[in-house]
């Protein structure tokens, strides 16, 4: 007989379910499509930015190690020192 009352617990929890879903607000398709749409491109700049510093780092750092400070080493330096003062700017009160 126990299962018989874990059975209804179950049965009333679902149709509990099914009347909280019909209270829903879906979004429209055009909603969902532009913020697919965002997502995308804020993937996409995402990864840029992070390949551009990835490349900077490797073309700066790497001249540190063999002795041979080049434009690379500079331009990194002077990437993140800008990096640095946005964030700077950005974070003070």
């Amino acid at each position: 007989m126990a299962w018989q009352a874990k059975l209804d617990t179950a049965v009333e929890f679902l149709k509990e379910i099914r009347v909280e879903l019909r209270k829903v607000t879906w979004p429209k398709r055009d909603e969902i499509v532009r913020a697919t749409l965002m997502t995308l491109v804020a993937t996409v700049v995402i990864a840029v930015y992070l390949g551009f510093t990835d490349f900077v780092l490797q073309n700066g750092i790497r001249p540190l190690f063999t002795g041979t400070v080049g434009v690379w080493t500079i331009f990194m330096v002077a990437y993140f020192g800008l990096i640095s003062y946005l964030v700077y700017l950005t974070t003070k009160e």
